[in-house]
């Protein structure tokens, strides 16, 4: 009986054991993980920081999440030296170890916005290829969107492009164009990366003209060149929408001669515009060599300010373009003028008989500025400056201010023209005594041509027409 007793009081020592609690100790990187949540939850970011220094010195490495914690706490705080230090330690962890799991995408998100906000901003893509490496995956469009505005690289734009394609992340316009604008401003010369995104955009029917609007100026031309290096459509409203707002370059040059179908009237027009806005006579030349070639129309006012820019910076190019316009371009003596600035800059002769032919030819009056210029023009040769000076003075022609002393100058080259200098006093014209209504002349070659006079009531004062 004794036995059974004890037996008895035996089994319910058992039973009351197994209905006891089993205590399990905890993992102390999960407990750290706990409390630094809970503190991070009241935003006590001093206790955070206490409790993570406590357990470092302890060797305790904390997990990914309680990084994340500790990361989107500090971002808020300037204690920069603290989030430098934490940030770093987080890039110690790798795959494999104790206690790692992958980041959620909302940790994910968390941990890249704290540092897109902070002064670690330039660090964003290196953490986004650290979260890859633990095995973190993100999913939210958001946090690409981030990503891509932190991104300064062709390389690191084109990597985010692939993950959100691999990832199904339907793109944005405004995710396309922020790729467009890091991977279009990329002086790394890797600006190829960028044919995959405008042919995704596309295919996708996005419309790249809108994105052309929003675009910087540098990322214009690399645009554009993409665009018709893959060979797709562009209007040519789109291509001087472009133009206006890039301005012209060698890279428009280079652009717009490589596609045949953009070089029309009205682009030819818009670059021939821009070159001359600029001042610049390459491009200008350049694009007119196409306008020649492609027997494109432009218009006279076009022509006129392109010889009027050429004048300005003196090449000799102008007599070229002189040439290929005479036949439709009407005869001013504003473009007699341009052409003969530059004769005179190069002292050619030729170009000056030329001109002075034409003005015949066309009934225009030379003015003061016009018969300077050629004065100077021929000023180089004794005999050439003997004949213009002959055929102003036949002419009934005013000598302008300072002939006497270019053409003293001129005349004691030769010994020949050397005894005509004394004929040379005083035929200066005074300042505003006007020219005379009718000429005529047989300068060079025996021809003879009389310019008619105008209208009774018209005349010349100061080389312009006045009523």
């Amino acid at each position: 009986v004794r036995h059974q007793e004890v037996r008895r009081q035996e089994v319910r020592h058992q039973e009351v054991r197994h209905q006891q609690p089993q205590t399990i100790p905890k993992d102390p990187v999960q407990t750290l993980e706990e409390e630094i949540a809970a503190l991070h939850a009241k935003n006590d970011t001093t206790a955070m920081l206490r409790v993570y220094g406590r357990a470092r010195s302890n060797g305790l490495r904390p997990s990914p999440q309680t990084y994340v914690y500790l990361l989107s706490a500090l971002a808020l705080t300037v204690d920069t030296a603290a989030m430098e230090k934490v940030y770093g330690e987080l890039l110690l962890v790798r795959k494999g170890s104790r206690s790692v799991s992958p980041l959620t995408p909302q940790a994910c998100h968390d941990v890249i916005f704290a540092l897109s906000e902070s002064h670690l901003r330039p660090r964003v893509m290196q953490l986004y290829a650290h979260l890859k490496q633990i095995g973190s995956v993100i999913q939210n469009p958001l946090t690409y969107k981030i990503l891509v505005s932190c991104c300064t690289s062709a390389a690191d734009a084109a990597t985010l492009f692939t993950d959100m394609k691999r990832a199904g992340i339907s793109l944005t316009p405004l995710i396309y164009h922020m790729l467009v604008e890091v991977m279009a401003q990329d002086n790394s010369k890797e600006t190829w990366r960028l044919d995959g995104v405008i042919k995704d955009i596309h295919d996708r029917k996005c419309s790249i003209p809108d994105m052309f609007k929003t675009l910087t100026k540098d990322s214009l031309w690399v645009v554009a060149s993409t665009v018709l290096k893959l060979r797709l459509p562009m209007e040519e409203s789109t291509w001087l929408q472009v133009l206006e707002k890039a301005g012209m370059c060698a890279r428009a040059i280079s652009i717009w001669k490589g596609s045949d179908y953009l070089q029309t009237a009205g682009t030819a027009t818009a670059m021939l515009d821009a070159a001359v806005q600029a001042a610049d006579a390459e491009a200008a030349m350049s694009v007119w060599d196409v306008i020649k070639t492609k027997q494109l129309e432009v218009q006279e006012e076009m022509c006129a300010e392109l010889m009027e820019m050429l004048s300005g910076v003196k090449d000799k190019r102008i007599y070229t373009v002189y040439a290929d316009t005479k036949a439709f371009v009407k005869a001013k003596l504003s473009i007699f003028v341009s052409v003969l600035r530059v004769a005179a800059e190069y002292f050619t002769i030729n170009t000056a008989k030329d001109m002075w032919r034409d003005m015949q030819a066309a009934n225009i009056y030379p003015n003061e500025e016009a018969l300077r210029l050629m004065m100077k023009a021929v000023s180089k040769n004794p005999k050439s400056s003997a004949e213009i000076y002959d055929v102003i003075k036949l002419s009934n022609l005013k000598f302008p201010p300072g002939s006497e002393e270019v053409l003293r100058e001129a005349f004691a080259l030769s010994e020949e023209t050397r005894r005509r200098i004394p004929e040379l006093q005083g035929i200066s014209l005074p300042s505003g005594e006007s020219q005379p209504k009718t000429t005529s002349n047989t300068y060079n070659g025996g021809r003879t041509a009389t310019y008619t006079a105008p209208p009774a009531n018209a005349g010349y004062q100061s080389g312009r027409r006045g009523r």
